[in-house]
């Protein structure tokens, strides 16, 4: 026979569990961009896990990745599935060059810099190509 006052502990238990909110996580998100602002913009609004994918083409300008929440990398890469690229594994070579998302920095600054305490960037697949103000 149970003690008294023992179904009240569970019925108590279970309402605790019931009525406390549960954390949900966040589904990483695809940005995609065509241009130096969409990227910078996707850069600013990353969280871990995310990926920012780039069109093959040139982004001009001085690009900051900031500080962000979540966890896990940022990845940051040419759009994947260009047929035109290696396949993972594989040695990239100049050839593919045409068929990348190129940043080059419009002034003698670099393309891209990190904020104070930024972490866990990942950037693949991308050219980083000088600017006209590189000795």
């Amino acid at each position: 026979m149970a003690k008294s006052g023992s179904i009240s502990k569970y019925v108590c238990a279970l309402a605790v569990i019931l009525t406390v909110p549960w954390a949900r996580t966040a589904a990483a998100a695809d940005f995609y961009v065509t241009n130096p602002t969409e990227l910078q913009t996707a850069l600013n609004s990353a969280q871990g896990g995310d990926a920012v994918n780039l069109a093959p083409g040139t982004y001009t300008g001085n690009f900051k990745l900031p500080v962000h929440g979540g966890t896990g990398y940022v990845i940051v890469r040419t759009t994947p599935g260009n047929s035109a690229l290696p396949q993972s594994g594989t040695r990239i070579t100049p050839a593919a060059s045409p068929n990348l998302a190129k940043l080059v920095s419009p002034n003698s600054s670099p393309v891209i810099r990190t904020a104070a305490g930024a972490a866990y960037w990942r950037i693949e697949v991308l050219e980083v190509g000088a600017g006209a103000y590189t000795l």
